[in-house]
């Protein structure tokens, strides 16, 4: 069985009620697992996002000045 590891690192969201604020990335990665599983619907998906659960030196400031940015 094949296995992706997906790592999302965008602190910028999907379901952000402005169109503005979203994120390609993500979105890109949507497409990608979407059309994978299409074709390989066996596939074993781990998916981490790292803007939810970030590495201890991202703190939600430093978060929200890049958002402004």
């Amino acid at each position: 069985m094949t296995t992706i590891l997906r790592l999302d690192s965008s602190v910028r969201h999907n379901d952000s009620s402005q169109q503005s604020h979203h994120s390609i990335s993500k979105q890109l990665g949507d497409v990608f697992i979407q059309t994978w599983l299409e074709h390989l619907p066996d596939t074993n998906i781990i998916h981490r996002d790292l803007s939810q659960n970030p590495p201890s030196f991202i703190r939600r400031l430093w978060q929200d000045r890049v958002l402004r940015a």
